[in-house]
Parts: C-alpha cells; structure tokens; sequence
C-alpha cells in the first residue's frame, strides 16, 4: 500500500545520487511510498516496478543495486526472505500517526546477513573474445553498459587506496575528467592505468597526462558503449606490453579473472 512522503530540495541536489540513472532517482523517492513507517519492504522487484515505474522499460533490479552501491538502500536477508531498508529513513520521513508499526524484522535482527550489490549495469559475458563484432541482437548483455558506475564505483576505490585522498576530491576529480574527455575515455584510462607495472607514483598526474591528447567522445549508442571503454583499454594494454617486448597478456588475464567482460573488438579481423 502507497503513502504519502516527503520529498526535501536536497534530494535533487545530492551529487552522490546523481551518479545513479535517471530511473533509479525516481525509483528512490518511489521506495520511501511503498516502504513501511520504518523503511522497510520486501525485495520484490516485479512488484516494485509495478508499483513504481509500471510504463518504463527497466531492469528494477539493476536501478536498486545502483542505489544499494551508493548505500541509499540496504538488502537483507532474514529467514530466506529478501528485504529493503531505506537508509536514513526515519531521519528524512515523518510517517503519519496512525500508519500501522513495521512487520518486517530490521536488518540488525537475529539471523539476519546482508547481501551485497553486484555490478549494477553490467553482465559478463562467459564467451571468448570474438575478432569480429557480435550482431546486436546476438550480444549477451542485459542492459546498456554505464562507465559511470565503474568509474566511481571500483575505480574510485582504487585510487583512494593509491593516493590515500578523500573520495571526496577523487569524485571532484573523476568529474572533471569524465566531463572533458568522456567517460568511456576516463574509464579506459583508468584501467590502462591499473594495468601499468610498475604502478605509478602519482596516479592522478598518470591519469590526467594519459587523457590530455584525447578529445571528449560524442555520444555512443547503447551497444557502443558496452563496448568502448573495454575495447580500448585492452587495445592500448596489449599495445604497451607489445611495445616493451612483453608477453604478459594482462588484458587476457583481467578477462579470465572475470573482472570485466568478454567483448567484441570490432574491425580487428
């Protein structure tokens, strides 16, 4: 059952949630109507998407684990029973008087275990590198890949390990690289960068050095750009062992650690 919430100026201005897609912003404010007077709700997401966004074809699934990276929301299991928590809820949301006390056991309850967020928008993909490019209709991708959740999502926690900065200056920063060179470029750097031996001393001066010759990309397709940033990463790692006489395949070895997809390299054959 719906109910009427409160919707602060601050939740159009968290630069935290503007990471997250568009739909996942609105599912967000939508949680706090479905969810009970504590914040809490089955985890649901047919239901969810019927209640929230039943005209909008989505992955609800994929938009709550955007939210659950960015700890907006927690899931929860107790019992063999999946649960939401809004984070904050109590503090943002006053729930009239006579709405009924939550049923639902809290995420702190006996027996209960948390269940961590997978990749948000991406689906690996088990194949081998094809040389040739996979027809649309046959790429095994379940949703349009989105660098940004990559890049403040692992990246980001790199880099804070690297250089010990507050995420708060690398978000500044990834920012302003992802606004001047794009985010597929930014993202394919990053990971070139990752893949340097030996690591860089001062990896925001390595990474801006790397984007400096590169233009800002022009708007990719959706399929374009699942494959962009993994494409050009693996191009340009390979290149550079090729370059230093090695033969580590570190691109190779990324892709069987499961870490990032197998891709279509297109026009390499």
């Amino acid at each position: 059952m719906a109910r009427t919430r409160n919707i602060k100026p601050g939740y159009f201005s968290n630069d935290l949630l503007a990471e997250c897609e568009p739909l996942a912003r609105i599912l967000f404010a939508g949680l706090w109507c479905i969810a009970d007077r504590a914040g809490r709700l089955e985890y649901r997401p047919k239901k969810i998407k019927a209640d929230i966004l039943p005209y909008d074809d989505c992955d609800v699934s994929s938009l709550i684990r955007q939210l659950q990276e960015r700890k907006f929301v927690q899931r929860y299991t107790v019992s063999g029973v999946t649960y939401l928590q809004v984070q904050n809820f109590g503090k943002h949301q006053k729930p009239h008087m006579k709405e009924p006390e939550s049923t639902i056991p809290a995420p702190d309850s006996s027996g209960s275990s948390t269940v961590v967020a997978g990749p948000s928008s991406l689906t690996l993909n088990p194949s081998p590198i094809h040389l040739n490019p996979i027809p649309p209709s046959e790429a095994a991708f379940a949703a349009p890949y989105d660098p940004k959740s990559e890049i403040f999502g692992e990246q980001l926690g790199w880099l804070k390990d690297r250089t010990k900065r507050s995420e708060g200056s690398l978000r500044s920063f990834l920012g302003k690289c992802c606004g001047e060179f794009g985010d597929s470029a930014t993202l394919a750097a990053l990971i070139e960068l990752r893949a340097q031996s030996p690591p860089p001393v001062d990896p925001l001066a390595r990474l801006r050095s790397m984007l400096a010759p590169r233009k800002a990309e022009t708007k990719l397709s959706p399929q374009g750009a699942q494959y962009a940033g993994f494409a050009i990463a693996i191009d340009r790692i390979e290149q550079s062992e090729s370059d230093r006489g090695e033969d580590r395949n570190t691109a190779g070895a990324l892709l069987d650690a499961g870490r990032y997809p197998r891709i279509a390299l297109a026009g390499s054959g």
